[in-house]
């Protein structure tokens, strides 16, 4: 695939028409989900090393307006779509078909819903909701719930589902969710 590049997407809903003017004159997106500069004075331009966020998404970050402007921090994935993929739908959110985070060429990103992207991730890309002990928002190990369920007595005194979350230290709503 040959390598096109455009000039970036403007951010009008962020940036002032001044500030907005020099983004689109100062940077291209290309195909290959690459980010260049143009050179101007000062700067020699060339291509961008994007930064990566803690969610695996690559950015560019930068600064437009000289000492005072707005700080930046902008998908490279978003500004691709933006750039070359007509969205006819208007659908909010950018998916990348191979669920490669880094991976943000034109033809590994397609427009779509929340729904179509959560859809996605679990029936194409196999990433199924973590259950029970394995899901890391569990309250109780495996061990704990094993416990409740040997253990749990209702009304009693000291077994019931208040002594247990006293003793396990959650809420009693949550032994009775595992008394099994």
């Amino acid at each position: 695939m040959k390598e096109e590049w455009k000039p970036v997407p403007d951010l009008l809903h962020k940036l002032t028409p001044e500030q907005n003017d020099e983004w689109v004159s100062r940077f291209e997106v290309s195909t290959l989900g690459r980010i260049r500069s143009k050179p101007s004075i000062g700067t020699k331009g060339g291509i961008k090393i994007p930064s990566k966020l803690q969610t695996g998404y690559l950015v560019l970050s930068t600064k437009i307006g000289g000492r005072k402007g707005k700080c930046l921090a902008e998908r490279i994935h978003r500004l691709v779509a933006r750039a070359f993929i007509p969205n006819p739908e208007n659908k909010p959110e950018v998916n990348h078909k191979n669920g490669d985070k880094e991976n943000n060429t034109l033809y590994n990103l397609e427009w779509s819903t929340p729904s179509e992207n959560s859809l996605h991730s679990v029936h194409v890309l196999d990433n199924k909701p973590a259950k029970g002990c394995d899901n890391p928002l569990a309250r109780l190990t495996e061990q704990q719930a094993s416990y409740v369920k040997l253990k749990y007595i209702p009304r009693h005194r000291l077994f019931g589902a208040r002594a247990l979350a006293r003793e396990l230290g959650v809420h009693h709503s949550t032994i009775l969710k595992y008394k099994g």
